[in-house]
Protein backbone atom coordinates (compact mmCIF):
# COMPACT_ATOMS: atom_id res chain seq x y z
CA UNK A 1 0.00 0.00 0.00
CA UNK A 2 1.25 3.28 -1.10
CA UNK A 3 0.84 7.03 -0.23
CA UNK A 4 -0.83 7.51 -3.42
CA UNK A 5 -3.42 4.82 -2.68
CA UNK A 6 -4.90 6.43 0.62
CA UNK A 7 -4.65 10.32 0.14
CA UNK A 8 -6.65 11.00 3.26
CA UNK A 9 -3.56 9.64 4.98
CA UNK A 10 -0.94 11.97 3.87
CA UNK A 11 -3.74 14.56 4.13
CA UNK A 12 -4.57 13.77 7.80
CA UNK A 13 -0.67 13.67 8.69
CA UNK A 14 0.07 17.47 7.15
CA UNK A 15 -3.10 18.49 9.15
CA UNK A 16 -1.85 17.16 12.53
CA UNK A 17 1.70 18.55 11.92
CA UNK A 18 0.09 21.48 11.46
CA UNK A 19 -2.01 21.71 14.10
CA UNK A 20 1.39 20.83 16.03
CA UNK A 21 2.99 23.71 14.74
CA UNK A 22 0.25 26.20 15.42
CA UNK A 23 -0.61 25.01 19.04
CA UNK A 24 3.30 24.19 20.30
CA UNK A 25 4.07 28.10 20.59
CA UNK A 26 0.79 28.55 22.58
CA UNK A 27 1.70 26.30 24.78
CA UNK A 28 5.14 27.27 25.50
CA UNK A 29 4.16 31.04 26.44
CA UNK A 30 4.71 31.34 30.50
CA UNK A 31 1.60 31.45 32.38
CA UNK A 32 1.58 34.61 34.72
CA UNK A 33 -1.44 33.33 36.95
CA UNK A 34 -4.52 35.69 37.10
CA UNK A 35 -3.24 37.55 40.07
CA UNK A 36 -0.03 38.67 38.97
CA UNK A 37 -0.37 43.02 37.84
CA UNK A 38 1.24 46.21 39.90
CA UNK A 39 0.01 46.28 43.52
CA UNK A 40 -0.38 42.37 44.25
CA UNK A 41 1.88 40.89 46.46
CA UNK A 42 2.90 37.32 45.50
CA UNK A 43 4.61 34.33 47.45
CA UNK A 44 7.92 34.28 47.79
CA UNK A 45 9.61 30.91 46.52
CA UNK A 46 12.08 29.34 48.97
CA UNK A 47 14.56 26.44 48.95
CA UNK A 48 13.22 23.18 49.45
CA UNK A 49 16.12 21.72 51.05
CA UNK A 50 14.42 20.09 54.05
CA UNK A 51 11.65 18.86 51.85
CA UNK A 52 14.40 16.87 50.20
CA UNK A 53 16.46 16.23 53.19
CA UNK A 54 12.74 14.76 54.74
CA UNK A 55 12.27 12.56 51.33
CA UNK A 56 16.05 11.34 51.66
CA UNK A 57 16.04 10.21 55.37
CA UNK A 58 12.68 8.57 54.78
CA UNK A 59 14.18 6.68 51.33
CA UNK A 60 16.85 5.82 53.24
CA UNK A 61 14.60 3.94 56.10
CA UNK A 62 12.99 2.40 53.58
CA UNK A 63 16.21 0.69 52.00
CA UNK A 64 17.38 -0.12 55.04
CA UNK A 65 14.38 -1.97 56.17
CA UNK A 66 14.05 -4.09 52.75
CA UNK A 67 17.87 -5.45 52.89
CA UNK A 68 17.75 -5.96 56.40
CA UNK A 69 18.01 -9.48 57.22
CA UNK A 70 14.97 -11.56 57.81
CA UNK A 71 16.01 -14.01 60.09
CA UNK A 72 16.14 -11.05 62.75
CA UNK A 73 13.32 -12.20 64.66
CA UNK A 74 13.29 -13.25 68.42
CA UNK A 75 10.57 -15.62 68.08
CA UNK A 76 12.67 -18.25 69.95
Amino acid sequence: MSLRRMPWISALTLTFALLVACVEPALAQEDLGPYYGKGIQTVQESKPWLQWLVGTLLIAACVLAAIKNPHRTHLD
